[in-house]
């Protein structure tokens, strides 16, 4: 049977965490970019910014039915899109960590 979902959908989401006093971004997650022309799109992009990290994803849903013949493809772009979204970044505490 198709997947038939409740319309085409998409989202933006931006996120931006604040990190301690001397605490600072060691490694971010590298851009990701996800999709099937008609099918779906996802991206997501992270940058250090003062004092934190930003995080902006977004996701497009662009039709309703996923049929039988679009199944497969369909559900690996969305196993991607789960991965992308457990990457993670690591933050060096800093000094002000030390002698906790």
């Amino acid at each position: 049977f198709d997947v038939v979902l409740d319309r085409p959908f998409a989202q933006d989401t931006t996120i931006v965490w604040k990190l301690p006093p001397g605490a600072k971004v060691a490694k971010i997650p590298v851009d990701v970019d996800i999709g099937e022309p008609g099918l779906l799109h996802y991206s997501l992009r992270a940058k250090a910014v003062d004092g934190g990290l930003e995080v902006n994803r977004r996701f497009e849903l662009d039709q309703r039915r996923i049929d039988t013949g679009e199944y497969a493809a369909f559900r690996g772009l969305l196993r991607e899109v789960q991965l992308a979204e457990a990457r993670t970044a690591l933050v060096d505490p800093g000094p002000a960590a030390e002698g906790r």
